[in-house]
């Protein structure tokens, strides 16, 4: 997830590009993606073990590179760095919890001044996620962590995503009204803007959510109750190979509340 506060969060970014244009805009950025800590680096190679790894070098040389430009700009100019934590979908409000300072951040920021009363999580302005719908066994844990993290009252999320599972994306049109005051798809709106006419053609979805449902027991057990081992996350559901064709089974909700 992106996230940002003025803030903006991106779950699950791979190699961080969303997140890293997203801080030119002066924003504060924090990048999630989930991180295989039983993977060890292969002995014969230099590369990094897993997509999370991938990610903090991104990050860390993008840091490096900002806190450079920023030495010869006013300070009304200066970019952002971007902080980058593990996110597991599964544990989301033990891992958001665990979020105090990035070592990866070349400031000394704090998320004190933006953590909610409520379960003293850290809340944003705005949460992006990019082809998150792949599993149905995510969805759930995948929006709780969405919630948890969005603003309640002025907060948005955003998911940008291909239906390449018919059943997650039925789950996701579901049960999303439990954990968001509402949801819209508001891809036609994307389509009709200068330079997004493409995201038609690559069957492309926008949904917009609004307002964050953060429960009082959204603690640490309500979402290991939700845990999913770490082994099924990285089998692949029967229904994850299924890219749906144009004709896809699930809801047609485009340009309509959910």
């Amino acid at each position: 997830m992106c996230l940002s506060y003025n803030p903006y969060i991106t779950s699950a970014v791979g190699t961080g590009l969303l997140g890293l244009a997203l801080s030119r805009f002066r924003n504060h950025v924090t990048v999630t993606e989930y991180s295989d800590t039983e993977r060890e680096h292969n002995a014969q190679s230099q590369a990094p073990s897993n997509v999370y790894e991938l990610l903090q070098t991104n990050v860390m040389t993008h840091n490096e590179k900002t806190k450079l430009e920023n030495e010869s700009k006013p300070i009304m100019e200066q970019h952002n760095p971007v902080n980058i934590f593990p996110l597991d979908w599964s544990e989301g409000a033990r891992d958001i919890n665990n979020w105090t300072h990035d070592p990866n951040n070349t400031t000394t920021s704090s998320f004190s001044s933006i953590k909610s009363s409520k379960n003293n999580c850290i809340e944003y302005d705005l949460v992006l996620g990019t082809d998150v719908l792949f599993s149905p066994s995510l969805v759930r844990p995948l929006l709780r962590t969405a919630s948890l993290l969005t603003k309640s009252a002025t907060g948005t999320c955003l998911f940008c995503m291909q239906i390449r599972c018919q059943d997650s994306h039925q789950t996701f049109l579901d049960i999303v009204n439990e954990y968001f005051d509402s949801c819209c798809d508001i891809s036609e709106t994307v389509y009709d803007t200068v330079g997004c006419a493409w995201g038609r053609f690559v069957e492309c979805l926008v949904f917009e959510m609004k307002g964050g449902k953060q429960r009082n027991n959204a603690n640490t057990e309500e979402f290991s109750s939700a845990s999913v081992d770490s082994k099924k996350r990285k089998s692949v559901d029967a229904c994850d190979n299924n890219v749906s064709d144009v004709g896809c089974k699930a809801k047609k909700t485009n340009g309509k509340k959910v």
